[in-house]
C-alpha cells in the first residue's frame, strides 16, 4: 500500500524520532533496570541480612514501607530504588541505612552501574541528536522513506495510520428535525 506523502511537521519528526531510538535502546536500558533492581535487591538484603526475617515476621503496618531508602557509598549519599515497596527500620527512614567504605563490592558494582547508566544515556543523547538532524534534512514523508529506507516501517506506523473521525452528522434528518429550508426567507 503507498504511503500518502505528508509533511514532516515538528511532532511527526519527534515521533519518528522517538520510535526510532526506542527501538535501538530499549533492551539495553531494560537491561540496566533490571540490573538496578537486583542491585538494589543485593543492598537491601546486605543492610538487613541479620534482621529480615524478623522484619517479614512482624504484622503488616508495624514496620514503615517504602519504595526506596538511602545508602552511602564511599562518601556518597545515594537513594536506592527496590523497584517494589519494602520494610524499612525507622532509623533509616531519613538516614543512610548504611555506610559502605569505597572498595566494598557493593560501592564498586554501584560505580559501575552509574558508569552504564551515562553511557547509555550519552549513547542516546548522540543518536537522538543524529537522527533529528536526518529527519530534519527531509520535507516531507515520501522524501524521508526515499532517502532513507530502513525507516518506513516507523514512519508508516506514525503517519500511516487512519485518522478517527467524528461520527457525520446526517443532514436531512437534522433538516426536517429543524424544518430546514425555511421557505419563508425573503431573498
Amino acid at each position: 500500500m503507498e504511503l500518502k506523502s505528508q509533511k514532516i511537521t515538528w511532532n511527526i519528526a519527534r515521533r519518528i524520532k522517538d520510535a526510532v531510538i526506542k527501538h535501538r535502546f530499549a533492551d539495553d536500558r531494560d537491561a540496566l533496570v533490571e540490573r538496578e533492581r537486583v542491585f538494589a535487591d543485593a543492598v537491601y538484603r546486605d543492610v538487613y541480612k541479620a534482621h529480615l526475617k524478623k522484619m517479614e515476621a512482624l504484622p503488616e503496618g508495624w514496620l514503615q514501607s517504602q519504595g526506596h531508602f538511602h545508602v552511602a557509598f564511599g562518601g556518597q549519599y545515594e537513594r536506592i530504588k527496590f523497584g517494589d515497596v519494602r520494610r524499612v527500620l525507622a532509623r533509616d527512614v531519613h538516614n543512610a541505612a548504611k555506610v559502605y567504605d569505597a572498595t566494598h563490592k557493593l560501592t564498586v558494582e554501584f560505580r559501575a552501574i552509574k558508569d552504564a547508566d551515562k553511557s547509555l544515556r550519552d549513547s542516546v543523547r548522540e543518536a537522538e541528536s543524529k537522527v533529528e538532524s536526518a529527519i530534519n534534512s527531509f520535507n516531507t514523508t515520501k522524501q524521508l522513506i526515499e532517502g532513507w529506507p530502513e525507516v518506513e516501517k516507523f514512519v508508516r506506523q506514525i503517519v500511516g495510520q487512519p485518522k478517527v473521525n467524528l461520527p457525520t452528522v446526517e443532514t436531512k434528518a437534522l433538516n426536517k428535525l429543524l424544518d430546514l429550508p425555511p421557505e419563508d426567507i425573503a431573498a
